[in-house]
């Protein structure tokens, strides 16, 4: 079982700005980077690739209507849930140091939906689309070796601090040993906005009902490849 606990706070994460001037890029451009990091997977997700859904149920808080109108927070409502593993690959080692994802649509009773999507690491692996793009694109193997050039990888870090916090974090936190034995953060910054429309900056955080656990040392050598389904 999993609780959705809603943070009110005013202090925001600021994550360093790029050193030079990024070209912009849009979701195709996305889609094409992916399919040289993963090769084309016909009926798979580009990002996210490997996952499980299950459904449920999303009980709000009544103490969140002060802060907000939305009907997400009137009464109970259907969850379709989907737990993945960061990347486009379909067989991706569950045992890696990556980020684990969480997709949420709630189906509220007047017919609306509403989304949210979170990660295990609670920043983003860079603080723009461009300086994401830019990472990806310095993982994208040799052509003539089908090699990761990683002194490219780790000059590009360095040229661009905001794409280290993620990268750091993951360094130094065991991988979760299962889907729901993990918090699940909203990375962004959004807003609640009350009856009186004054706007209140939040983050979300899902956390499990029961302790978190993470993979061992000696777990991540041994278990296989895929599990957390």
């Amino acid at each position: 079982m999993i609780k959705i606990t809603s943070l009110v706070c005013a202090m925001c994460l600021v994550l360093p700005t790029a050193s030079f001037a990024e070209q912009s890029v849009n979701g195709q451009d996305f889609i094409n980077l992916f399919e040289k990091l993963s090769g084309k997977q016909p009926g798979i997700r580009k990002g996210h690739a490997k996952g499980v859904c299950a459904v449920g149920t999303f009980t709000p808080n009544q103490a969140a209507k002060q802060y907000s109108i939305s009907p997400l927070f009137n009464a109970p409502s259907k969850a379709n849930i989907r737990f993945s593993m960061g990347g486009g690959n379909p067989h991706a080692d569950e045992t890696s140091r990556s980020p684990r994802g969480m997709g949420v649509q709630f189906l509220l009773e007047n017919g609306d939906v509403h989304n949210i999507a979170g990660l295990t690491t609670p920043v983003f692996a860079g603080n723009s689309p461009e300086a994401f793009f830019g990472l990806l694109s310095t993982l994208v193997p040799d052509e003539k070796t089908g090699q990761i050039d990683f002194a490219k990888v780790k000059a590009y870090r360095e040229q661009n601090p905001s794409t280290l916090g993620q990268f750091n974090w993951l360094q130094s936190h065991n991988p979760p040993a299962s889907y729901v034995s993990s918090r699940y953060f909203g990375v962004h910054t959004f807003y609640m906005v009350d009856e009186k429309g004054a706007k209140h900056a939040f983050r979300w955080t899902m956390v499990p009902e029961e302790p978190e656990q993470v993979l061992t040392e000696e777990q991540m050598k041994t278990f296989p490849k895929s599990f957390l389904a």
